[in-house]
C-alpha cells in the first residue's frame, strides 16, 4: 500500500480546491479527537481519503507521535469529499485512527525513515500562505511535559535539530525546521497541540496559567466564563499561545504592550538544564530573553498571562485623509484603547479604526453609535462593477457570494503586478470603505482583529515614534512606493503598541513610556499557478529590499515572524549588523549556549542571526 498523502500546510489543499484556512484548526480538532482516541485505545480502520495537492507539494503523514509511537497512514479507499470540511474530517479521523492503532505496535523513538526510505520531498510542511516549506524526517506530538523532556534529552544527546512549531501561520515559517543546507542532519519537529489546557485561573489577580499548545481563540472563549480576557490579540486568533508569545506578536493600542510582555511567569524545557521556571524573580535574565525567545531558548510548555476584565468596545470606522488625521493623531493614541490605520496606496484615503472602551453601565443605542448604514450589496457595488468589467461580463457563478476580501483577491488575480490595474483595485477598495463607515459595539475579543484576506507575502517593521514621526514615515513610504512603481496592494496596515520589557521584542525599550509604531506592507498571492506566484514573490523581494533601505533611518526592525533573510551574503551581513545594533544578540547567544549548547532548538532564522 502506498502512503496517503496529506498536505499539512495551514491551507490543506483539497481535491475540490476549497481551502481549510487554518492549520491551527487542524491541530485543534486533531488534538481533541486524538486525546479521546488514545484514552479509549480503539483500533480504527487504517483508511483515509487520498487528497490531491498542487503538483510536487505533498506531505506524507509518516510521523512520530510520542510516547514511543510510530505513525503511518496507509492509503485507503475513501472517496474525494464534496466539501472542504467533510474532506478535512476524513483526514483528521484517519490521522487519529492511525495514531490510535499504532499504540503498542511501535517502540522506541525511531526515525520514521527506518520504516520506509523516502526522499525529503515526500515530507513537506508548508505555512499558511504556502510561501515556506520544510522537510523534517520526524514529527512528534507529545502528550506531557515529561515526554517533551525525554525528546529533548534524546536529540540533545544526538546533537540533532528538534524544532517546536506552533500553528504554522508565521509568514516566514519561523516555527519550521528541516534538513539543513549542505548538511546530512536528521532534523525533526514537534507540536504541543495536545498540551492545550488551562492549568489555573486566578480571578483576584486576573491571571491565567495555560499550556502553550492551546489556540488563542479557544483561550479567549474559555476566559469569558471567568469574566476575563486577554489585554490584546493579533489580527487573527489561530495561533498557539506559545507561538504568539515567542514570535513577539502584538495587537494595537499605544498603552498595551506586545503579548510577550504580558507573560508573568513561564515554564520552559531546555536541552541542557531540563525544566525551568522563569519570572521576574526566578531566573530573571533568561526570563527577559525567553519571553520573546524565538523558540530557541527552550520549549515553552506553560505561561501565566496577565489578563484584564472582560469589557465592551465601541469601534468606529471612518475614511480620512492624512491632512485630517495629523492634527488629531497624538490625541487619538491616548484617547482610544485601540487604534489602527489602513492606508490605501495610490489614493488619498486612510481607513481609521478607533476603539473606545465602554463602561459597564454605559448606555448603548444606535443614536450614540450609529451602525454601518449600507447593505453588503451596496458596499460591494464598486468592486463588483470592476470585476464584471474586467471579466467582460462573464463572472464566476458564485461571485455574488464572495466576501470583500475574496473579491479583492479575485480582482488582483487578473493582473497582480500591473501598477495601473492595482490602482483600480485599490480605488474600488476605497469606495467599499467609504460605504462601510459606522460603529459596532461588542465584547473586545469580538472586535479586535480583522479579516487579513487570502494568502500573502507581508513584511512588518516596528520603530519608536515621537511627535508625528509615524505619520511622516507613512507619507514618505507611500511616495517611495509610487516613485519606484511598486504595485502595492492594500492595505498598508499601521498599528501601535507600548514598549516591551522583553529583550528580544521588536518593541523593546528601557523607557517605559516609549510608543512603537508597526507598519506592514503586503502583496497578495491570489493564485495557485506556480509561475504567477513566483513572479509575485520575486517582485515582493524587491519591495522588501526597498523597505529595508527605507526603514533604516527610522531605527526600525522587522517583526520576527516576517523577517526574510536575503540570499545575498552582503545583504545578510547588513541585516545581522542592524539586528546586533538593535538587540542584545551577544547576550542572547550566551543564554542559548547555556540552555541549548548544541543549538538543537534553533532553525536557520535564528542560526543566521547568531552567525
Amino acid at each position: 500500500m502506498a502512503d496517503c498523502v496529506i498536505h499539512l500546510n495551514s491551507g490543506l489543499w483539497l481535491t475540490n480546491r476549497h481551502v481549510v484556512r487554518s492549520f491551527s484548526w487542524i491541530l485543534s480538532i486533531l488534538s481533541k479527537m486524538m486525546r479521546r482516541a488514545l484514552a479509549r485505545r480503539p483500533l480504527f480502520p487504517p483508511a483515509a481519503a487520498l487528497l490531491k495537492t498542487r503538483p510536487q507539494r505533498t506531505f506524507a503523514f509518516a510521523a512520530q507521535v510520542s510516547p514511543l509511537q510510530h505513525v503511518r497512514i496507509p492509503q485507503g479507499t475513501g472517496q474525494e469529499g464534496s466539501s472542504s470540511r467533510g474532506a478535512f474530517q476524513n483526514v483528521a479521523l484517519a490521522a487519529v485512527g492511525a495514531a490510535a492503532a499504532a499504540v503498542g505496535l511501535a517502540t522506541g523513538l525511531e526515525d520514521c525513515t527506518h520504516a520506509e526510505k523516502k526522499s525529503d520531498q515526500d515530507h513537506v510542511f508548508m505555512n499558511w500562505s504556502a510561501t515556506h516549506e520544510c522537510h523534517p524526517r520526524s514529527f512528534y506530538v507529545p502528550e506531557s511535559v515529561e515526554e517533551v523532556e525525554r525528546l529533548l534529552q534524546e536529540y540533545h544527546g544526538k546533537r540533532q535539530k528538534l524544532r517546536c512549531m506552533g500553528a504554522g501561520v508565521s509568514p516566514n515559517g519561523l516555527g519550521f525546521s528541516g534538513k539543513a543546507v549542505e548538511k546530512d542532519e536528521n532534523e525533526a519537529m514537534m507540536t504541543l497541540a495536545l498540551l492545550d489546557k488551562i492549568v489555573k485561573v486566578e480571578k483576584d489577580k486576573l491571571q491565567v496559567t495555560v499550556e502553550t499548545g492551546m489556540i488563542v481563540g479557544e483561550l479567549l472563549d474559555k476566559l469569558r466564563t471567568y469574566g476575563m480576557t486577554m489585554q490584546n490579540v493579533a489580527s487573527i486568533r489561530d495561533q498557539q499561545v506559545g507561538g504568539i508569545c515567542q514570535a513577539g506578536c502584538h495587537g494595537s493600542g499605544a498603552g498595551i504592550p506586545p503579548i510577550d510582555d504580558q507573560i508573568v511567569e513561564m515554564e520552559i524545557v531546555t536541552p541542557a538544564k531540563g525544566k525551568m521556571t522563569l519570572s521576574a524573580t526566578q531566573n530573571p535574565e533568561i526570563f527577559a530573553m525567553a519571553k520573546c525567545g524565538l523558540g530557541a531558548l527552550g520549549v515553552v510548555t506553560k505561561v501565566t498571562l496577565q489578563c484584564v476584565p472582560m469589557h465592551r468596545l465601541a469601534e468606529k470606522t471612518t475614511v480620512m485623509t492624512l491632512d485630517e488625521i495629523r492634527p488629531n493623531h497624538n490625541r487619538w493614541l491616548v484617547e482610544y484603547q485601540h487604534l489602527r490605520y489602513m492606508w490605501i496606496p495610490y489614493t488619498d484615503s486612510v481607513v481609521v479604526v478607533q476603539c473606545r472602551r465602554l463602561e459597564d453601565d454605559e448606555r448603548i443605542d444606535e443614536k450614540r453609535f450609529p451602525p454601518v448604514k449600507h447593505s453588503d450589496a451596496i458596499r460591494l457595488e464598486a468592486p463588483r462593477k470592476l470585476y464584471l468589467e474586467l471579466t467582460k461580463g462573464k463572472p464566476a457563478p458564485d461571485y455574488l457570494d464572495w466576501s470583500f476580501t475574496k473579491l479583492r483577491d479575485k480582482l488582483l488575480e487578473l493582473n497582480p503586478l500591473d501598477k495601473e490595474h492595482v490602482i483600480r483595485v485599490n480605488e474600488a477598495e476605497k469606495q467599499f470603505w467609504l460605504l462601510s463607515e459606522g460603529y459596532r459595539v461588542a465584547y473586545s475579543d469580538d472586535i479586535i482583529g480583522f479579516d487579513c484576506g487570502g494568502q500573502q507575502l507581508v513584511e512588518e517593521v516596528s520603530f519608536p515614534c515621537t511627535g508625528t514621526l509615524d505619520l511622516d514615515f507613512m507619507e514618505k513610504l507611500l511616495k517611495r512606493i509610487d516613485d519606484e512603481d511598486i504595485p502595492a496592494h492594500s492595505p498598508i496596515e499601521q498599528r501601535w503598541t507600548a514598549r516591551s520589557a522583553s529583550a528580544m521584542s521588536p518593541a523593546s525599550a528601557a523607557n517605559p513610556h516609549q510608543i512603537f509604531s508597526w507598519v506592514g506592507v503586503i502583496l497578495y498571492l491570489p493564485t495557485a499557478e506556480e509561475k504567477a506566484r513566483r513572479a509575485i514573490t520575486d517582485r515582493f523581494m524587491e519591495f522588501y529590499a526597498m523597505y529595508r533601505d527605507f526603514m533604516e533611518p527610522y531605527g526600525a526592525t522587522e517583526h520576527w515572524a516576517k523577517i526574510e533573510w536575503s540570499p545575498d551574503a552582503a545583504d545578510r551581513q547588513k541585516m545581522r549588523d542592524r539586528l546586533k545594533r538593535r538587540f542584545p544578540v551577544e547576550k542572547f547567544k550566551e543564554a542559548r549556549d547555556e540552555v541549548d549548547p548544541h543549538h538543537i532548538l534553533s532553525n536557520h532564522i535564528v542560526d543566521e542571526m547568531c552567525a
